[in-house]
């Protein structure tokens, strides 16, 4: 969903199909020698054609993207900036607390990851053991007969 909401977000480059899952989108910016930016966007390692580049090529100046964020009116007003750069600057305040750790990060992380792969050989061997026998047990009952 992030993927097509992307696309449309830069200028209608959602198709209108649904994205695939593991569907990529990525902008690669560039800088010649002489200090000129580029960029593209690529969509499943595939070059796609931003409105406003020329089409024969596959970089485009990077004013073009500058220019169509600052044409949208969400993203080019001063209140949303401002109302960014505030949640900014709330995260940034001491005030806010870190999580504690949790068992990915603490000093079992080991212990915890060996203990949950271990419970879990002996769960699904358990589970297999008992199906084994349900159906041992249906073929001398006669319901079922080997292959």
């Amino acid at each position: 969903t992030t993927v097509a909401c992307l696309l449309q977000a830069l200028g209608g480059l959602w198709d209108g199909h649904w994205p695939h899952y593991g569907e990529t989108v990525s902008v690669e910016t560039y800088q010649s020698e002489q200090g000129r930016r580029f960029f593209r966007i690529l969509r499943n390692h595939k070059i796609v054609n931003f409105p406003g580049c020329p089409p024969a090529s596959s970089f485009c100046p990077l004013s073009v993207l500058e220019g169509f964020i600052t044409s949208d009116p969400v993203l080019a007003s001063e209140a949303y900036r401002e109302r960014r750069c505030q949640e900014v600057a709330d995260l940034a305040d001491s005030s806010v607390s870190p999580r504690p750790p949790g068992p990915s990060q603490g000093r079992f992380f080991w212990l915890w990851t060996i203990m949950t792969f271990v419970l879990g050989c002996l769960l699904g061997r358990l589970l297999t053991t008992l199906k084994q026998q349900q159906v041992e047990a249906a073929v001398l009952e006669g319901s079922y007969t080997r292959i």
